[in-house]
């Protein structure tokens, strides 16, 4: 299988905290990376800053970064964002923006979605987003 998948925050956090074997997320992250299957975008960049304890692990989550496939929201997605997030208020899903940009990144670029997000699971019954969830 050759899937990308686009690797959300909740993901990513859950990679930093656990050693390999102390967590399925944490290990199924680091299968995308050493099988050249994981994605991310900019904006899950700047969420994981958000968190950083210090500058070094926020250089850190930017080398990590670097080295991996990325996708970006050009004009067009950030208009298919906005109708997004109007299609989901009208589902009666209130999601972030932020996760709302993010499963949008995945969308339009055909790619699953892995997350340990309630949010996502929310967004998935109004939009075609494809998640690998680690949810209960």
């Amino acid at each position: 299988m050759n899937e990308q998948v686009l690797i959300d925050t909740s993901a990513w956090i859950e990679f930093s905290r656990h050693a390999p074997g102390r967590s399925a997320v944490g290990d199924e992250v680091r299968a995308l990376i050493e099988s050249d299957r994981a994605v991310v975008t900019q904006i899950i960049l700047v969420e994981l800053a958000r968190g950083a304890r210090n500058e070094e692990e926020l250089d850190s989550w930017a080398d990590i970064f670097s080295a991996l496939n990325a996708v970006s929201l050009d004009e067009s997605a950030w208009w298919e964002a906005a109708r997004n997030s109007f299609m989901l208020g009208r589902g009666g899903v209130n999601a972030p923006v932020v996760d709302t940009v993010i499963a949008t990144a995945a969308i339009s670029h055909g790619i699953s979605l892995l997350h340990r997000d309630r949010h996502f699971i929310g967004i998935a019954r109004v939009l075609p987003l494809e998640q690998y969830s680690f949810t209960q």
